[in-house]
C-alpha cells in the first residue's frame, strides 16, 4: 500500500539524475510503501530519456514521470499533487543526496503528530562536489553569510517559519490549495506561511535528519540565484508581513546607508570622509573575520568573492522587487514591534 507520495520536479538534470536515483533507492523504507513522482519542464537534454530507462529498469517500483510544459516549480508541484496517492507528501530535489534513513525518519515524523505540524522536515546541510561549489557550501552553512534561516544550521528541534525542503498531510495540500502558481521563486517560504495561517498548525524541523544540498558551482550562477532569492522574497513579504526576518532588513540597511552617504557627499564633503573610512573599515573586519573563521588561508580571497556576491545578489534583486512588487513597509513595521515584545 502506498502511503507517501515523493514530487521531484525536473528541469535539463541529466547530469545529476543517475546519482539520484541511486541514492533514492538506498531507502530502508519499503519500496511498496511509496511512489516516486517525477514532473519534468519541457528538458532539452536527456532528462527524460534516462528518466525513462530508471522506469524501465525498475518496473516493481511505483514511478511516475509527468509534465510540466509551464516549467515553473510551483506548477510541477501542483501537477505531481493531482496525482499523489499517498496520503503524506515529501518533496525532494535532483540535486541533493538523501541517507539511507531519510524517508523513514520523515515518515515517521510525518506520522507522530498530524494534528499539530503542518510540514515537517530536516536540517539542510550544503554539500560541495568540487572545489568551487566546496567553497560555496561553506559560505551558506553560516547564518553570518545566509541570515536566520534556522534549517541551515540550527541543532536543536523546534519550531521554525519555514524549511526546504518539506513534508505534508496531502490533504493540508490540498485545503490550501497546494502551491501558489504566481511564485516563479520562494514558493516553498510562500507555501509554508499559508499553510500556518490556514491550518493553524506549525512547521517542525529536527535536526538529526538532514538532507544533502549541492550548490551552484559557477559566479554566474550564484548571482542569478540570489538575485531572484530576494525579487521573490519581496513579493512573499508584500503578500504575509509575518515572514520577514530580522535579517531581511539587510537591504534596507544598506538602502539608508546609501541615502546617508550621498547626503553628507553634497552636505559635507569632510565628514563624508570619516563616514566612509568607519564604513569601510567595519565591514572589512566583517568579511575578514567570516574569511577565516570559514576558509582555508589561501581559498579566503575567492571564499569572500563568493560571500559578497550572494549577499550583493540578494540586496540587488530586493531592490528590484521593491520596484516591481512594492515596499513591504507594514512587513518591516510588523518586524519592528515584534522586535520591542
Amino acid at each position: 500500500m502506498i502511503n507517501l507520495s515523493i514530487l521531484i520536479p525536473v528541469y535539463n538534470e541529466e547530469k545529476f539524475i543517475n546519482a539520484f536515483w541511486d541514492f533514492l533507492q538506498e531507502q530502508d523504507l519499503p519500496s511498496d510503501s511509496y511512489e516516486v513522482i517525477f514532473i519534468d519542464g519541457n528538458s532539452t537534454d536527456h532528462t527524460l530519456e534516462e528518466l525513462n530507462k530508471i522506469k524501465e529498469r525498475n518496473e516493481n517500483l511505483a514511478i511516475k514521470i509527468l509534465s510540466n510544459p509551464k516549467r515553473m516549480i510551483a506548477t510541477s508541484l501542483n501537477v505531481g499533487l493531482k496525482e499523489c496517492a499517498g496520503d503524506y507528501v515529501v518533496r525532494l530535489d535532483v540535486h541533493s543526496r538523501i541517507p539511507v534513513n531519510y524517508l523513514s525518519e520523515i515518515y515517521l515524523l510525518l506520522q507522530s503528530e498530524p494534528l499539530k505540524y503542518c510540514n515537517v522536515g530536516g536540517r539542510t546541510v550544503t554539500q560541495g562536489y568540487d572545489p568551487y561549489s566546496t567553497l560555496v557550501a561553506k559560505a551558506l552553512s553560516n547564518k553570518w553569510v545566509i541570515g536566520g534561516a534556522k534549517f541551515r544550521y540550527s541543532s536543536k528541534v523546534e519550531e521554525v517559519d519555514t524549511l526546504f525542503p518539506g513534508a505534508w498531510l496531502k490533504q493540508d495540500l490540498l485545503l490550501v490549495g497546494g502551491w501558489n502558481e504566481e511564485w516563479k521563486i520562494n514558493e516553498d517560504v510562500e507555501l509554508n506561511c499559508r499553510l500556518r495561517k490556514e491550518t493553524l498548525k506549525k512547521i517542525m524541523l529536527n535536526p538529526s535528519i538532514e538532507i544533502f544540498y549541492f550548490p551552484r558551482n559557477t559566479m554566474g550562477g550564484l548571482v542569478k540565484q540570489y538575485f531572484n532569492y530576494g525579487y521573490w522574497r519581496i513579493k512573499t513579504a508584500n503578500a504575509h508581513q509575518e515572514s520577514i526576518r530580522l535579517s531581511h532588513i539587510l537591504p534596507l540597511f544598506v538602502l539608508f546607508w546609501l541615502l546617508a552617504a550621498g547626503g553628507l557627499l553634497v552636505l559635507d564633503p569632510e565628514l563624508f570622509l570619516y563616514f566612509a573610512i568607519l564604513s569601510i573599515s567595519l565591514y572589512a573586519v566583517y568579511m575578514l573575520s567570516l574569511g577565516m573563521a570559514l576558509f582555508k588561508p589561501k581559498d579566503i580571497a575567492i571564499g569572500l568573492t563568493i560571500i559578497f556576491i550572494v549577499q550583493s545578489s540578494w540586496i540587488i534583486g530586493s531592490y528590484a522587487g521593491y520596484v516591481k512588487f512594492g515596499f513591504p513597509f507594514t512587513g518591516y513595521l510588523a518586524l519592528f514591534k515584534r522586535s520591542l515584545v
